[in-house]
């Protein structure tokens, strides 16, 4: 029995379909997906084990889930909003801050669109979206802080006391993702 097949499975199986997901929906997908399952396998004893070793994965695939996720409404919103604010650069663009400052600008544009009750609660989520960028950008300010642990120039990017709080983003990621997943359902363009 091999350790990687302890069910021994057909390994048809574990054949990987990549031609599925072509499309930025399907990777934000499945990206959510896995920051969901690495949070699980910390949370699988009652006390969560394994923080610092699965914090570094789940912070970069958060943060790109985050930017797709930014990228999708940007190009989406963009078709209504009459606004250019940075359609013609966003996959160029890897800053959350900029990503977001570009969303909030359509976003803005179509909120006037809106019932009161649906936009005091994505007022509410987009501040948490922006909270969560804020935080992700401190410890991240370049993109590249959760994929390599020295910078360009060689130095090591997070000190020894460098900690954040796995719960605290996770919470500020569920309600990202709902800004973010379903903006394009609720906005009613029809005016």
């Amino acid at each position: 029995m091999c350790q990687n097949n302890p069910h021994n499975a057909d390994s048809y199986s574990f054949n990987a379909n990549l031609g599925q997901n072509t499309n930025l929906r399907n990777y934000m997908s499945c990206y959510e997906k896995s920051v969901n399952a690495l949070y699980s396998k910390i949370l699988e004893r009652n006390i969560p084990i394994d923080v610092d070793v699965y914090a570094i994965p789940m912070l970069f695939l958060m943060r790109h889930t985050i930017e797709i996720g930014l990228k999708i409404n940007i190009k989406y919103l963009s078709q209504y909003s009459d606004k250019d604010y940075c359609l013609s650069k966003i996959f160029k663009c890897h800053s959350l801050s900029k990503l977001f400052d570009c969303f909030q600008g359509h976003f803005r544009t179509l909120i006037k669109y809106l019932d009161i009750e649906t936009i005091n609660q994505k007022l509410v989520l987009e501040k948490q979206c922006k909270e969560l960028i804020e935080k992700l950008e401190i410890i991240d300010p370049n993109g590249d802080a959760f994929r390599y642990p020295i910078n360009t120039e060689g130095n090591i990017i997070f000190d020894r006391e460098t900690t954040i709080n796995l719960l605290a983003i996770k919470n500020l990621f569920d309600e990202a993702i709902k800004l973010l997943k379903y903006t394009e359902d609720v906005v009613n363009v029809e005016g």
